[in-house]
């Protein structure tokens, strides 16, 4: 099986509203940390959303990247190259709401690619409910936990085919999109029926 890039690579690919920005922003402190000493782990963003400077400057430095979006066809082989792909959902508060109902086609996109997902969101939200009742992704539910899972990956890469075939085999047991979507739609009505936090 194919083993880890050194240093590793993870890659997210899709537009940053709803907060989303602010999630990857956080990924690049955790790194400037992470990669103090030599660099062991980059972030390559590919977004059609352009952010304000502050986080755009995040976005570029501390082993991240931040590109032009690309076409559907060249995202496979993108996600195909990297040893981690981010699924992030907004932490603030003020988005909780709107991302806690959504279902992200993105996620049977990331099982098909057999790679590890590396998901940030707050446990209330159903796609990363989803994850951690299918054992599916390392999770950080808060901005605090983000370097801590990040340096799990670090130190123990072989985490990273762990979870790839963790995530291949979830999305092959849920078999096609429909059932996957079945899923989904199940834990979002069990998420709206609970009050809302």
């Amino acid at each position: 099986e194919p083993q880890p890039h050194t240093p590793l690579r993870m890659v997210y690919t899709g537009n940053l509203l709803i907060g989303r920005g602010s999630s990857l922003a956080a990924i690049s402190k955790a790194l400037a940390n992470i990669n103090r000493e030599g660099l062991k782990l980059t972030l390559d963003v590919y977004s059609p959303t352009e952010l304000d400077p502050k986080t755009m400057e995040l976005l570029n430095s501390n082993g991240c990247t931040f590109h032009p979006p690309v076409p559907k066809q060249e995202v496979e082989a993108i996600q195909q190259n990297a040893d981690v792909v981010v699924f992030v959902e907004s932490l603030e508060k003020a988005h909780r709401f709107a991302a806690r109902l959504s279902f992200s086609t993105k996620l049977t996109d990331y099982f098909k690619s057999g790679k590890c997902i590396f998901a940030i969101g707050d446990k209330t939200i159903a796609p990363i409910e989803y994850l951690r009742e299918n054992d599916a992704a390392i999770i950080a539910n808060e901005y605090g936990e983000i370097e801590g899972q990040l340096l799990q990956l670090v130190q123990n890469p072989e985490l990273i085919c762990a979870y790839g075939k963790k995530a291949f085999a979830c999305g092959r047991e849920n078999h096609s999109e429909e059932v996957v979507k079945q899923r989904l739609i199940e834990t979002i009505s069990r998420a709206a029926g609970k009050t809302p936090v």
